[in-house]
């Protein structure tokens, strides 16, 4: 059967470990081919020595190439660059420190240097729109299934006026669906 051209491929068969660009895909809060990405420069990005809080920025300079590694069913989430000493960092959401809480319904997406700290995730096609969920897969601080998430609606989510914090939020919102580009 041929696959006709709605049929989106989904880049992540057959493949165990890609370098890749994630970008909002859904024009949420005006922030679409806004790019995800780490740094260390605001006191507002770190979180602790060992970790810091991840964003989306307008500008593409100021972004970095994620590695998306196959762990059983399931991915894991590294930072790619060495960007700010944060190479091979993990993408992860705790809700242990106060400032991790966004609300009840969403936590503060960080990077962590351990990786028993990173967590894994599902990652879904869309297959109306060819873009991607990214959801997490275990049930750490009761968060499985919440959603990859680019919010501005609080103050808080507001890094600056190009970029924004990103969240995992429980329910299901706009802004969640991603653009996977391998580099």
């Amino acid at each position: 059967m041929h696959h006709h051209s709605h049929h989106h491929h989904n880049i992540l068969d057959h493949h165990h470990k890609l370098e890749t660009h994630i970008t909002l895909g859904t024009d949420s809060y005006h922030q679409k081919g806004w790019r995800l990405t780490a740094h260390k420069y605001y006191d507002s990005d770190k979180r602790d020595d060992h970790s810091s809080y991840v964003f989306i920025h307008k500008d593409h300079k100021e972004c970095q190439t994620w590695k998306l590694e196959k762990e059983g069913d399931h991915w894991r989430i590294s930072l790619r660059d060495d960007n700010y000493g944060q190479k091979g960092w993990h993408l992860t959401a705790h809700r242990y420190l106060n400032k991790d809480k966004r609300d009840d319904h969403s936590t503060n997406l960080c990077l962590h240097k351990e990786k028993k700290e990173g967590q894994l995730f599902d990652i879904t096609l869309d297959h109306e729109t060819g873009l991607y969920r990214i959801q997490l897969a275990t049930d750490d601080y009761h968060q499985k299934r919440w959603s990859l998430t680019a919010h501005r609606h609080y103050d808080h989510d507001k890094r600056d006026d190009d970029s924004t914090f990103v969240c995992l939020h429980k329910d299901h919102k706009d802004g969640q669906l991603w653009h996977i580009h391998k580099v």
